[in-house]
């Protein structure tokens, strides 16, 4: 399913499709932060 991600709430399946949420769940700017992925969300 989407998750609500970014301080403007968008949704997104996919990390990378919301400022690459990360699994401290702090947006990053890039895939190439150390610790993004490209998972999708659960």
């Amino acid at each position: 399913g989407h998750v609500p991600c970014g301080k403007d709430g968008r949704k997104c399946g996919y990390h990378a499709d919301c400022c690459n949420c990360c699994l401290s769940g702090i947006c990053k700017p890039s895939t190439s932060w150390t610790g993004c992925s490209t998972s999708t969300f659960n």
